[in-house]
């Protein structure tokens, strides 16, 4: 980041510049979306196995699935 301070405000340097930027920035968002909903699906299936592994052994009040 303190790099940039050097780099030189020339409008031709400029405008690439941000055209680069807003690519990285939609492929960033892009990235971050599709980690958060495999972490959400992840942990749902986490959750479900302990659910369904509580419930076959008549533990259903939840004493494993919260351990």
């Amino acid at each position: 980041v303190g790099a940039m301070i050097f780099v030189p405000s020339d409008p031709l340097f400029l405008s690439i510049y941000m055209q680069i930027a807003r690519v990285g920035a939609a492929f960033f968002i892009i990235i971050q979306q599709i980690m958060l909903v495999n972490i959400a699906y992840n942990w749902n299936e986490s959750w479900v196995m302990k659910a369904d592994k509580a419930n076959s052994e008549n533990e259903g009040s939840g004493k494993l699935w919260l351990t």
